[in-house]
């Protein structure tokens, strides 16, 4: 008898929260499905338990109130004239639990960096969450159109010795093929911190994507302090998610986190 893998991935989700940075998640996301010739899934997932009427009423409120949202997303993304099949869904497990639930069948899923509230100096719990429990890649992405276009930006890699690092190197490597965008690959860690041994391990890279501009540099301090000194643009981090909690942290005697001044690709498998 045949077996039915657990995770068949299906589409590319996106949380639609009514906010400008949900909906450009859903236009950074639909990049992501047509590559992957995928369904655009755009979920409002609402916390039923906030709410004082019964479980009937409460689900047609939730109804009511994401109807709008989700066909503004869908709007914005039908607009672009980009070939994609957008699907749209209420679910009422609240932000956290519904979008890791939705995770289990994603290729990735996607959250707008000021859509979501902060706690503290870090970033939202639900982004938080989601980068640290999903059961696929995370994207947290600024709304800044200016970083998302062809030319916008670097996109950095980080390179280490982490069992994941091929992965992550792989993922930067396709998002810059995918997006037209340079790649600057970031030796993290002492074992990188030589360019020789930093160039052996994007060999097989390089040859894999011929057509993706890579440069490299070392990056003792790490990636977040890299992206908080660059001079230049960049428009998307490719991290593990144990990077994640460094890149969300305030910048000292700033009011901002490394987290608003790119969009983050959190590498799970």
């Amino acid at each position: 008898m045949d077996v039915a893998p657990s995770h068949v991935p299906s589409s590319v989700v996106v949380g639609i929260d009514g906010s400008d940075a949900a909906i450009a998640a859903a236009l950074w996301a639909a990049d992501e499905a047509i590559a992957r010739d995928v369904p655009l899934r755009l979920i409002h997932a609402a916390d039923s338990t906030v709410m004082p009427s019964g479980p009937g009423q409460d689900f047609r409120r939730h109804l009511m109130d994401a109807e709008p949202m989700l066909r503004a997303a869908a709007a914005a993304v039908a607009a672009t004239g980009k070939t994609v099949k957008v699907e749209s869904s209420v679910v009422t497990a609240g932000p956290r639990a519904g979008l890791i639930s939705e995770s289990r069948a994603a290729e990735l899923v996607c959250v707008g960096s000021l859509g979501i509230p902060r706690v503290g100096h870090v970033l939202g719990s639900t982004a938080a969450a989601l980068g640290n429990a999903a059961f696929c890649p995370v994207a947290i992405i600024c709304p800044d159109d200016t970083r998302s276009t062809p030319g916008g930006g670097w996109i950095v890699v980080s390179v280490d010795n982490s069992p994941d690092s091929d992965l992550i190197i792989k993922t930067g490597f396709f998002e810059a093929g995918l997006r037209n965008a340079p790649l600057m690959a970031l030796g993290v860690g002492a074992a990188l911190t030589s360019g020789e041994r930093l160039d052996h391990r994007l060999k097989s890279w390089r040859h894999r994507f011929p057509e993706v501009r890579v440069h490299t540099m070392r990056a003792p301090g790490g990636v977040a302090e890299f992206i908080a000194e660059s001079p230049e643009p960049i428009q998307l981090a490719v991290i593990g998610s144990g990077q994640l909690a460094p890149l969300t942290r305030f910048i000292p005697d700033a009011a901002i986190s490394v987290a608003d001044l790119c969009s983050l690709l959190v590498v799970r498998r």
